[in-house]
């Protein structure tokens, strides 16, 4: 097993981070933004998975050794404790563990589709705190399974 990061919750900082620090998160946001084209390229083209693997290869391995020479450089001069500062110390700890998903052409650079896969799930457990009973619950969470299954 290897473990990746998800790209997606390495931007998420920097989303956050807008407020207080726009050109920084805006920079982040855009060169990071060119891998999901580059996704999307490959999806639109049905590119195999050794293709795309190559294809990430030669294309966004360029942008993640730019970007994590940039969080290293920027990580410095910025405040531990602020947004932005919270955003970089994020990526750069998760930074390396991105260079594992160009190996595979079955990866995703995030894990979004497996958090919508799961939402029903956390919905409901959120949803069953005001079921009225335990009685109640039971046979919501058994109706709900049934559903989810079918």
């Amino acid at each position: 097993m290897t473990l990746v990061a998800c790209l997606a919750h390495i931007r998420r900082g920097f989303f956050k981070a807008k407020n207080s620090n726009l050109a920084l998160s805006r920079h982040f946001l855009n060169e990071t933004r060119i891998i999901y084209d580059i996704e999307a390229y490959c999806d639109y083209k049905s590119i195999g998975d050794a293709e795309r693997a190559a294809i990430r290869k030669k294309h966004i391995r360029l942008i993640l050794d730019a970007m994590g020479k940039w969080l290293l450089e920027n990580r410095p001069t910025l405040i531990p404790d602020s947004p932005i500062g919270k955003a970089v110390t994020y990526a750069a700890n998760h930074w390396e563990l991105l260079y594992h998903y160009l190996e595979d052409g079955k990866l995703l650079p995030d894990n979004n589709g497996a958090e919508r896969a799961i939402r029903p799930v956390t919905l409901y457990r959120k949803n069953s705190l005001f079921a009225g009973n335990e009685n109640g619950a039971g046979r919501a969470a058994l109706f709900f399974s049934l559903l989810e299954t079918c």
